[in-house]
């Protein structure tokens, strides 16, 4: 498995669990809003991530998801809501 470079703007102290990415921006509309919307999709292929970036958070309802940014070995990027922590990515 390729190695996978973790940035962490947003420092967090808590304990340490594997990064969680639930919920992956997707470029279908919203029927209503006709904005993009936040699916909840399986775990994304961790083999073809380069680099991850926590770049803020987001609610929905009442929960809190931190924002991730998953850059891609062929250059794609794409945005996910899940749950930050040490930096460990765990394959699912």
């Amino acid at each position: 498995m390729n190695k996978i470079k973790i940035i962490d703007n947003l420092v967090k102290f808590k304990t340490p669990e594997p990064i969680e990415l639930i919920y992956c921006l997707q470029s279908s509309l919203h029927r209503e809003t006709r904005l993009p919307q936040w699916c909840r999709i399986g775990s994304p292929l961790h083999n073809n991530i380069s680099q991850l970036t926590r770049v803020g958070v987001h609610q929905i309802d009442n929960d809190t998801y931190d924002v991730i940014v998953a850059d891609a070995f062929d250059g794609h990027q794409t945005f996910w809501l899940g749950r930050w922590n040490d930096g460990v990515v765990e394959n699912q």
